[in-house]
């Protein structure tokens, strides 16, 4: 027997764990002692590039995932590009992830033509996800029910919405909610202007060709900000001086109590004059030691 085979199977899936998923699953093949042990493995990350591989991945996921033997999976990933999956096979693929106390879900998605999938319901009610993140194709349909005590970190890549509250709807149940970063289309996005009500949001980041007004309950956040440049620093980018604008700034500087730094970067030099500097400085402050800076 090999050294490496004598080793015992928590020691040898933490280095399967150091390996792409794909060859882990190849040392299957090696012994019948390695047959299953893939199948425990906490991190899983499948996607493919070629169509050929489209259909291979397809069977696989569809025999294997529902099989898999790890109580808990800490991150399950999808990179699903420039093919057409079944949506029932996608749907499938994450209900039985989320089973295994999913903690963080990864979506990349894209098809051409354009066809966005709607994911299942019970991902809007899970209790152990913490990091959730969607890029392309998604169509957010997110139902009356949703609820994720868990979610920290939230990441919606150019994903489409079913109307303007969706995002709102799925914001407002996010309880301790600290990363979030939503890129809208560039064209074609059902949303133009967006408000959103979130109970605790430490950081945001948002694309700024978009009217984008957020209004949060800052008492038990850290960071705040259109674009965060590093802890305890906030950028604002592409700011016009709009009077929703300067009320949303005046809001975060009175109540974000840990803010060291604010950048705010104007959208044109026009955009300052004196009275919108002297409003932004004279704005009262939460924390004594934020330092107002103006590019």
């Amino acid at each position: 027997m090999d050294i490496i085979s004598g080793l015992s199977d928590d020691l040898l899936i933490k280095i399967l764990l150091l390996v792409p998923t794909k060859v882990a699953v190849s040392t299957s093949i090696l012994s019948k002692r390695w047959e299953y042990l893939w199948m425990w493995l906490p991190k899983l990350q499948y996607g493919h590039r070629r169509e050929p591989e489209r259909e291979k991945l397809r069977c696989f996921l569809d025999r294997n995932l529902p099989l898999h033997r790890a109580p808990v999976i800490e991150s399950f990933r999808l990179e699903l590009c420039n093919t057409r999956f079944k949506p029932e096979s996608i749907n499938m693929w994450v209900v039985v992830a989320l089973s295994h106390c999913l903690r963080e879900l990864e979506i990349v998605y894209e098809t051409y033509p354009p066809k966005p999938n709607i994911l299942p319901s019970n991902m809007y009610t899970s209790k152990s996800l913490v990091i959730l993140k969607l890029d392309g194709e998604i169509l957010l349909d997110v139902p009356r029910m949703v609820s994720l005590p868990s979610l920290k970190t939230l990441k919606l890549q150019s994903v489409r919405y079913v109307n303007d509250e969706t995002l709102q709807r799925l914001l407002s149940n996010c309880p301790i909610l600290e990363d979030l970063v939503v890129r809208l289309r560039e064209y074609g996005d059902t949303m133009q202007k967006l408000t959103v009500v979130a109970p605790s949001v430490r950081r945001s980041d948002a694309q700024p060709s978009f009217i984008l007004i957020f209004v949060f309950d800052i008492r038990v956040m850290i960071l705040v900000k259109i674009w965060i440049t590093g802890r305890n620093q906030a950028l604002w980018s592409a700011y016009t001086g709009e009077p929703e604008e300067r009320a949303i700034v005046g809001y975060i500087l009175k109540h974000a109590v840990h803010l060291k730094t604010a950048t705010i970067k104007s959208y044109g030099s026009d955009v300052w004059n004196l009275e919108i500097l002297k409003e932004l400085e004279l704005s009262p402050r939460a924390s004594k030691t934020c330092q107002l800076m103006f590019e």
